[in-house]
């Protein structure tokens, strides 16, 4: 059985996942929050709320260093955007910061065995659906804003304040551009 994951960003759109799933419209087996140690106050806030509503485990997980210390001690170059050569540009830091502890924490978690798939659940919505990326086993990102429930920010917003949910401030760490 393969499981699926929400990797959970602290902003709208991710936010208006745990929501959805809050009423019983996606499901998902747990979610994931990686700290780069370097989130503004109030998105650990606002991942307080989320944990208190959510009807699954919300997990927070962190990389070996944060960002911060790596950033002072000349160990990370300040974040910026890069061209990663097919006209995309993206977070140099996300991967290190973001990704690999949150694919680290499942894999423990999960007790991962060769051949084991997770569906990672992303929350980009229909608006900016040319953030979606194809990837491989074991960690297939789906996209339900996009595909699913085709939902852009705005529908996010909407969705929340249709159902009482506190609406996040922007979400990213303190470094990005």
């Amino acid at each position: 059985m393969m499981k699926r994951i929400l990797s959970l960003g602290g902003g709208v759109q991710s936010s208006c996942l745990i929501y959805m799933q809050a009423v019983g419209l996606i499901d998902f087996d747990y979610s994931v929050f990686a700290d780069t140690g370097a989130e503004p106050q109030y998105v650990y806030e606002h991942i307080d709320y989320l944990r208190s509503i959510s009807p699954r485990p919300l997990y927070v997980v962190r990389a070996k260093h944060n960002l911060i210390d790596d950033l002072a001690r000349g160990k990370m170059q300040m974040p910026a955007l890069i061209n990663d050569g097919k006209g995309r540009l993206s977070k140099h830091c996300s991967d290190e910061y973001k990704v690999r502890p949150i694919h680290s924490f499942i894999k423990q978690n999960e007790n991962y065995k060769r051949g084991d798939k997770y569906e990672i659940v992303i929350g980009i919505s229909a608006d900016e659906q040319h953030r979606a990326r194809l990837t491989k086993p074991p960690f297939i990102h789906i996209y339900p804003l996009i595909f699913d429930a085709p939902m852009n920010r705005a529908a996010c917003v909407a969705f929340a304040e249709m159902h009482g949910f506190r609406l996040p401030r922007k979400s990213g760490c303190v470094c990005c551009p």
